[in-house]
């Protein structure tokens, strides 16, 4: 069963870093399009502020929001369109029983990860590793509007089909916990950090070259994480592909031998990207 139709309310929220006032055209352009599929569109009053505005009353101002989202009945997807540091400062004020009273699927990345993670801690449901902006990319925007419109209201599966390799191993199956590495470990030795006993983790990473990436990794082995997992798949490292390092070459020494690892280039921080489903259940074979 499709997830949209016409004439249901999508929400737009920024639980990150508020966005600045140049991207007011953009949001404006994002809910016009998003009108041309016949949703409704709901703004969260949270989305703009200043840089350096921020303090545990904003972080509050923004999770209500995120709150008002899950509580209008008329809305079946709610979207963050934020980024940068701020995301976990919002999950100290959810009411995650509500969450789940009311669910809808919750969609972000990058530092969103944080919050994506934890709704699907907390309510045991499928959370989406997606940034609807990429929408209105200049080179991609008509792709990716299709690829939407057929997933969402066509109930087809254009964003979640994953192009993969195996890289260790013949094949993986399970559920899947994870997102971009930085953010991800924010949650760590918090109520909100995944169980990735018997899981597939998941790492993706916007910045950082070998020496950060290191730090990630070492923290993940000193978690236990790699010890756990039933496998790992890496998205794209954006820095490093940059830089045409390869990120299998940094991690393949954290892992135990044997274990399986994927590597799409389907998520992560380029505006082709598709969408990672949180919670799960997916299957590589080479």
């Amino acid at each position: 069963m499709a997830l949209l139709k016409k004439g249901d309310a999508i929400g737009i929220v920024a639980c990150s870093n508020p966005l600045s006032s140049t991207g007011r055209q953009q949001i404006r352009k994002l809910a016009e399009h998003l009108g041309t599929f016949g949703l409704r569109v709901r703004l969260s009053s949270g989305l703009y502020g200043e840089a350096g505005s921020f303090s545990l009353a904003t972080a509050g101002n923004r999770a209500d929001e995120l709150m008002r989202m899950y509580e209008d009945p008329d809305i079946r997807m709610i979207c963050d369109v934020s980024g940068g540091d701020l995301a976990n400062t919002v999950l100290p004020f959810l009411d995650f029983s509500v969450i789940a009273d009311n669910f809808k699927p919750f969609a972000g990345y990058s530092d969103l990860t944080a919050v994506v993670n934890a709704i699907t801690v907390k309510t045991g449901r499928i959370n989406f590793l997606y940034q609807i902006r990429h929408l209105e990319d200049p080179q991609y925007g008509v792709q990716q509007s299709s690829a939407f419109y057929n997933t969402f209201f066509n109930d087809q599966t254009e964003l979640f089909d994953l192009k993969y390799r195996m890289l260790q191993g013949n094949f993986l199956e399970g559920k899947i916990a994870g997102g971009n590495a930085r953010c991800l470990l924010k949650l760590a030795g918090t109520e909100f950090w995944p169980d990735f006993s018997d899981r597939i983790l998941f790492l993706e990473a916007n910045s950082g070259l070998e020496p950060q990436l290191f730090t990630f990794f070492t923290q993940l082995k000193l978690l236990g994480v790699f010890d756990r997992i039933r496998g790992l798949v890496l998205g794209t490292f954006t820095q490093m592909d940059a830089e045409g390092r390869d990120v299998w070459q940094v991690i393949r020494e954290f892992l135990p031998g044997g274990l399986p690892v994927v590597q799409t280039p389907d998520v992560g921080h380029y505006p082709d990207a598709k969408l990672l489903k949180t919670g799960d259940y997916y299957s590589f074979h080479s």
